[in-house]
């Protein structure tokens, strides 16, 4: 329960208010927006959820309008999720200056439904460039998994991962999460670099996304390595280029 005389660990309604009502022309939703995100970006709210709307509203003697609207700000830009019934989340994650929500995370806030079809699952030469991500010899044989990833039914993405057979022995084979198998052998994820770039649509992935050729989507070249710094994974994804959310902390 949070109480009214402290807010927060490092604020109270009290200052807030203070700060809320003095002299400026700046309208009072605007400045409870900022100040509120002040302090969900300093992690002054426990249980990640923010007081509900009427405690705000009264405690900081405004009203439930100028609380609202200030949280659309804040909804706007990705700090907090509100639903009925569940309250006000905050989604701000403070220690990571970049968080990536893939597919299965961003689109399981909208209550979508994600499953993939496998397209190809097999060993492959690697080429020079792909031979130059994964830090393998030329020509090498490689991991090649090919997938098309839905959501409720719809195509969303279209991704080759390329993988050395030490971490991926048996593509032919393999069905399920790659995060998981590399779990379980005792490869953990420990870094990732991503390229992401706007490009126009190439024949094959409008025909698989089912989006007009020459249409804006993204590309992104993902990096994975393990707690050794060795290559796991190099995906390249064409999604349709709403799906994914990228945030950035100074």
């Amino acid at each position: 329960m949070i109480k009214a005389s402290n807010m927060t660990g490092n604020i109270s309604f009290q200052e807030m208010k203070q700060q809320l009502h003095a002299e400026t022309a700046c309208p009072l939703y605007i400045q409870l927006a900022f100040l509120l995100e002040k302090a969900i970006k300093t992690k002054s709210f426990p249980n990640h959820f923010l007081p509900v709307e009427r405690d705000l509203a009264k405690n900081l003697a405004i009203s439930r309008v100028t609380v609202s609207k200030s949280l659309s700000i804040l909804e706007n830009k990705k700090l907090i999720s509100r639903k009925q019934g569940l309250g006000t989340r905050i989604l701000f994650e403070q220690n990571n200056p970049l968080r990536y929500r893939g597919f299965n995370s961003s689109l399981t806030s909208l209550d979508e439904v994600t499953t993939i079809e496998w397209l190809l699952r097999q060993r492959m030469k690697a080429s020079d460039e792909i031979a130059k991500y994964i830090e393998q010899p030329q020509n090498s044989e490689i991991a090649y998994l090919k997938l098309l990833r839905l959501a409720n039914g719809q195509p969303i993405s279209l991704e080759y991962i390329y993988a050395p057979l030490k971490f991926l022995s048996n593509p032919e084979i393999f069905d399920g999460a790659l995060h998981e198998y590399w779990n379980e052998r005792g490869f953990h994820l420990a870094q990732k670099y991503y390229r992401i770039k706007a490009i126009a649509c190439d024949m094959e992935s409008a025909i698989f996304l089912n989006v007009a050729k020459d249409s804006a989507v993204l590309k992104m070249t993902e990096i994975t390595r393990n707690q050794f710094n060795e290559v796991l994974q190099v995906k390249i994804a064409i999604t349709i280029s709403d799906l994914y959310e990228y945030e950035f902390a100074s």
